[in-house]
């Protein structure tokens, strides 16, 4: 199977509820799987297995995802309420980003089995592929490596220093006011509640405060992938999420130019994923085509995750709850999500 071999239709798109009730948010799930198995044709009875791409971190046994930084809820028990939902056994939960690094090394042709795709996005996470296999668990949280030993911004983990509380999409515009008022930075931008990254790099390099936001965040970037390179050894580093899909060379050029100074290693090849938002779907699909024909996608090893048959995300402010057929994707602009419909090749 190709990373070609895929048609997407019929999105179903419902904001996640901004509260701290688990219950509020399973029943919510349950209410988009059978929406969407309504739209698909199908009952939920008729669905065998499920796979979940979600934001983590997650804890394996049983399935949930606990204490997530970018929700107010903790202990999330999505894989119970999915089985609820369904009625099957073969639930399983996946960190997005590994989804997202299992479509890169199968489908992008790279040539390489030692790889990270790292997602910069509404939070920053990393899969990894080492000697051709990825590693699960909660291995690719890499936004919560500290980058900052003074520990200037509190990220939504709780901690501080955070590579994600300076970079993601989320918290940039924070950054950037922390900056605004902590520096003589002359600025036509907006540093209330209403500024986003989007205006940040729309800004740059006209606006004073843009262009010390954008190379602080280069800063922080490079000193970042430095440590998952020290960590890794990938050959290649695909590069995804939405900052980096709406600001293609302003993310990558630096850290192509630049990474080898801060590297006591050969640096990596560094590119932009292929598959643009549509990169964590194609990863649930590998997963999927194992279980459903072994041998169908070329990673059998890959844990013994069950039938990516559906998938739910979650954003903080413009929050949507995801429920796809047979997988997920990476929102198209950071905010919204869409629930897809995924058809096999017959």
């Amino acid at each position: 199977m190709s990373g070609d071999d895929l048609r997407i239709t019929d999105p179903v798109v419902k904001r996640s509820p901004a509260v701290a009730d688990p219950d509020v948010f399973t029943a919510e799930l349950a209410t988009l799987v059978e929406r969407a198995c309504s739209e698909a044709g199908l009952t939920p009875a008729a669905i065998s297995a499920v796979g979940v791409g979600s934001a983590g971190p997650i804890k394996r046994t049983p399935e949930a995802v606990l204490n997530p930084p970018n929700l107010p809820v903790d202990n999330l028990p999505i894989e119970r309420a999915v089985r609820a939902a369904v009625d099957t056994d073969q639930v399983r939960v996946l960190n997005d980003a590994v989804c997202g690094a299992v479509a890169e090394h199968e489908f992008a042709g790279g040539g390489t089995d030692d790889m990270v795709y790292l997602t910069v996005s509404t939070g920053l996470g990393a899969g990894v592929i080492v000697d051709g296999r990825p590693l699960g668990g909660n291995t690719g949280e890499v936004g919560h490596l500290t980058v900052d030993p003074g520990m200037t911004m509190e990220c939504g983990c709780g901690g501080a220093g955070h590579w994600e509380a300076y970079c993601s999409g989320v918290n940039l515009p924070r950054y950037a006011r922390h900056l605004s008022q902590h520096g003589d930075h002359g600025t036509a931008l907006s540093t209330d509640g209403t500024l986003s990254a989007a205006d940040i790099f729309a800004a740059a390099p006209d606006d004073e405060l843009a262009a010390a936001t954008l190379a602080q965040f280069d800063h922080w970037n490079l000193i970042g992938l430095a440590d998952v390179v020290h960590a890794f050894a990938p050959s290649y580093v695909a590069l995804g999420g939405s900052v980096v899909l709406h600001n293609r060379d302003r993310v990558l050029t630096p850290l192509r130019e630049r990474l080898s100074d801060h590297v006591m290693v050969d640096p990596p090849a560094i590119g932009v994923t292929e598959f643009g938002d549509e990169i964590v779907l194609k990863g649930a699909l590998a997963v999927a085509a194992d279980q459903v024909s072994p041998g169908a996608s070329p990673s059998p090893q890959l844990w013994q995750a069950r039938i990516p048959l559906l998938r739910f995300r979650w954003w903080p402010g413009k929050q949507s709850n995801h429920v796809w057929n047979t997988g997920g994707d990476d929102s198209r602009d950071g905010f919204r999500d869409d629930c897809r419909r995924l058809i096999l090749p017959s």
